[in-house]
Order: structure tokens, then C-alpha cells, then sequence
């Protein structure tokens, strides 16, 4: 049976502004720090639901798990972002993921877990309906484990689906790696994804979710300002130019 999942989105709002002979922008988009701690730059914002059924969700066809843990080992892509960037990228054969089902193929963010000299990168699924989407509220659809062990000198990393994911049980991708121990640091010089994983004092990467804003316009009606000549007397309205863009960024002119 499905399970039922519900990612919190909100939609940011235009607030209403006026002023006299100059432009004003307000932009409202969200983008998650390497501290994970999420930061809104909007006025107001009003709360929605999207359901979204997760267990059994996806076929294993819409994200290459294979060809991931191919390129993370080849070093093909350098670090978490080029990898994010890679799966979202316009015409990609990695990632097709469309996990609300309406048809609009949705943003893959990357979360790194951290537990001693245990890095997990979690592959994750924001639904591309509009509104803010935190990352804790994205569906992981895989895992990749980076698992050293200093006493052998060999590092394990396996490559996995989740529950989400239709797959066979044998769909589990795993490679192996020499590693260097120096004290407390985990030493790797041939593979440039993984040397970057255990880099001295790296940030716990985090990627950014962006947001899709409502077509929400509001007019405000303003005075007469009586300090400046230029405004023609009675009344009239602030015209509210609105732009919707990928970014989530929204520009108001007047």
C-alpha cells in the first residue's frame, strides 16, 4: 500500500508597495545554506499542500543509479554540486523524476548526512508544484554510503535506491577504493569526487531548492504625495509588473 507523504510548499505573495519617480524589486526565493537552515527573502507567504504517494512511486527507469555511482567513482563529476547540477540539467538521461504526477519533471536536491567517517549523500525529490519546499520536506529516492575502514585501508561506497524507487533487490551499486589514513584524516588522491568528500574542514553540503512563485498581483492605490511635483492630482494605481521565472524571482515596477 502507498504511503502518503505531504510536502509542505508555500507561495510567496506580493505585498504592496508604492513610491514616487523610481523603481523598486522585491524577490522572494529560498536557498538552503551549507547549514542546511533554509532563508526566505519575501514579505508574506501563504501555506498549501501537495499529497504526494511515495512508497512504489517511481520507476528506477527515471533515475540512473548506476550511471551515478559510474560517474562518482570515475571522477566525472568533482563534487556534490556538479553531481546535482548534472541531474537536473535540461535533457538529462540521469533524471526524470515526476513524483506529484503532473506531468512536470522535478527538481533532485542532494542532502549530505554525516555520522563519524560515514557520508551519506541523499538523493532527493522536491514535487514541482508551486510554492517554498524546505529540504527536509523532499522524498529520497537514493542514497549514495561512503563507508572507510582504517584498518584495512579500504573505503566501501554503495549506491542505493529507497522504498520510493520500484527495483530489484540486485540494483545496488557498489565499487571500492584504497584510502590513505594520516592521524584523523582520510587520505584519497585518485578519485576526485571522493577526495573532496573527506576534505579537512568541508561544509556539509546541502543543495538549494528553488521556488515557483503564484501569479498573484496586487494593485495599491496611493496619494498624492505633496512633497513632489511631478504626481498629477487625485488618485491612481501602483502598476505591479510580474515576471515568473524558474528562479522563483519575481520583480515589481513602478
Amino acid at each position: 500500500m502507498s504511503i502518503l507523504r505531504t510536502v509542505i510548499v508555500s507561495s510567496l505573495l506580493l505585498c504592496p508597495l508604492a513610491g514616487c519617480d523610481s523603481e523598486a524589486s522585491a524577490e522572494g526565493e529560498v536557498a538552503v545554506a551549507a547549514d542546511g537552515e533554509a532563508k526566505v527573502d519575501a514579505e508574506a507567504s501563504v501555506d498549501a499542500s501537495v499529497e504526494v504517494a511515495v512508497d512504489g512511486k517511481i520507476k528506477a527507469e527515471a533515475l540512473d543509479l548506476e550511471a551515478i555511482s559510474f560517474m562518482v567513482k570515475k571522477g566525472m563529476v568533482k563534487n556534490a554540486k556538479a553531481l546535482e547540477k548534472e541531474l537536473n540539467k535540461k535533457g538529462s538521461k540521469l533524471a526524470n523524476v515526476d513524483i506529484d504526477g503532473d506531468g512536470k519533471r522535478d527538481r533532485l536536491v542532494i542532502k549530505e548526512v554525516r555520522n563519524g567517517d560515514v557520508v551519506t549523500f541523499e538523493v532527493r525529490v522536491a514535487a514541482s508544484g508551486k510554492g517554498k519546499v524546505e529540504v527536509e520536506d523532499t522524498v529520497i529516492l537514493a542514497t549514495v554510503v561512503f563507508t572507510p575502514d582504517r584498518a584495512s585501508k579500504k573505503l566501501h561506497v554503495e549506491a542505493s535506491y529507497t522504498t520510493v524507487v520500484i527495483h530489484e533487490e540486485t540494483q545496488i551499486y557498489v565499487f571500492d577504493s584504497d584510502i590513505e589514513v594520516n592521524g584523523d584524516v582520510i587520505v584519497v588522491t585518485d578519485m576526485p569526487f571522493v577526495t573532496w568528500v573527506y576534505t579537512v574542514n568541508r561544509p556539509v553540503y546541502v543543495g538549494v531548492v528553488f521556488v515557483d512563485v503564484h501569479h498573484h498581483v496586487k494593485y495599491k492605490r496611493w496619494k498624492k504625495h505633496k512633497k513632489h511635483k511631478k504626481h498629477k492630482k487625485g488618485r491612481g494605481y501602483v502598476k505591479v509588473k510580474h515576471k515568473h521565472r524558474g528562479g522563483g524571482k519575481v520583480k515589481v515596477r513602478f
